[in-house]
């Protein structure tokens, strides 16, 4: 009962003009005819589910402002508006629709450096594949960030960074990634949309953009899959040995983790036993570390930004199917 009366309460958060297809950096995509589609405004309306959804990620990225600000950064210019078009810097051409608006989250001062700010609440799964992808997974945020850092306003300023800011809506585990700046790219996206405002029908083209698009039913009449990252070989001999380590592996631990207890209490507080023909230690090893607790009571939150330091480690997974 209470649930129905909230969705249906949730038409209220639609705005008029919704599906009046407007565009904005946020709707902008790599794909021209996306882009084409979204102007025109062909797509169907936003659910009662995703109204929520959307109107929750407003909450939650206000609470993530929170946390930064908590954390020691300030942040100005939350909700600024900026313009990105190719009339923007000839003050003597009028307003058209040639240009478009948006709104940034605000801007964040990041090691002396002021930085656009984008706060993003994602899934379990979204997040984890940005974690492992970067911007490869998420290409309209990077669209976005480009014509943010492209607008008259942001370029005026000299501001070339924008930092993707993202929470786990699951266990608000936070994540960001850098952004920089690329004349090149974001000009491309302009003249994209400007060509579509003007009245070009770009035509349909697959990319792996398709898999994740709307409008994949009205290009192509079927909902697409890609296969181009799979490869299916047949290798016997090979996956036969895996399988008979993997199985020796598993054994094993299970063996050690019996055992081990065993040992170790026999050893109690003696620095060395002998069982029959093994040799029990205990070894103590010195190792140092910076405890980020402290760090942050004496020198703040924020100053963790000017020593750390990241890496993309990859990794080779092999399982089952």
């Amino acid at each position: 009962m209470l649930a129905e009366a909230v969705l249906a309460g949730a038409e209220k958060l639609r705005r008029p003009g919704d599906q009046s297809g407007r565009l904005y950096p946020s709707n902008v995509s790599l794909c021209p005819r996306r882009t084409y589609l979204t102007w025109i405004g062909d797509r169907e309306p936003p659910s009662q589910e995703a109204l929520l959804r959307m109107n929750d990620g407003h909450y939650q990225e206000e609470e993530m402002i929170d946390d930064l600000e908590r954390a020691g950064f300030e942040i100005v210019d939350q909700q600024r508006r900026v313009t990105i078009g190719p009339s923007v810097e000839h003050p003597e051409v009028p307003l058209s629709r040639q240009q478009m608006t948006g709104r940034i989250d605000g801007k964040i001062l990041v090691n002396e450096e002021w930085c656009i700010l984008d706060c993003k609440a994602m899934s379990s799964r979204r997040i984890s594949e940005f974690r492992e992808q970067g911007f490869q997974s998420e290409p309209s945020i990077k669209v976005q960030m480009q014509l943010y850092l492209h607008s008259a306003e942001i370029r005026k300023e000299g501001i070339t960074k924008a930092i993707v800011y993202a929470k786990n809506k699951d266990n608000c585990r936070p994540f960001d990634r850098t952004i920089i700046y690329s004349e090149v790219f974001a000009s491309a996206l302009v003249k994209s949309f400007v060509d579509i405002i003007e009245g070009w029908k770009p035509p349909a083209e697959r990319t792996s953009l398709c898999l994740t698009c709307p409008y994949t039913l009205k290009c192509w009449g079927a909902h697409s899959i890609d296969f181009s990252g799979v490869k299916v070989i047949s290798l016997p001999e090979v996956v036969a040995k895996w399988k008979r380590a993997k199985f020796h592996q598993v054994l094993s631990k299970e063996l050690m983790d019996e055992v081990r207890p065993l040992l170790v209490a026999e050893l109690g507080d003696r620095k060395a036993i002998t069982v029959d023909d093994l040799k029990i230690l205990r070894v103590s090893s010195h190792r140092g570390e910076m405890d980020k607790i402290l760090f942050v009571k004496k020198y703040g939150a924020a100053a963790l930004t000017s020593i750390w330091t990241e890496k993309d480690v990859e990794q080779i997974r092999i399982t089952e199917v």
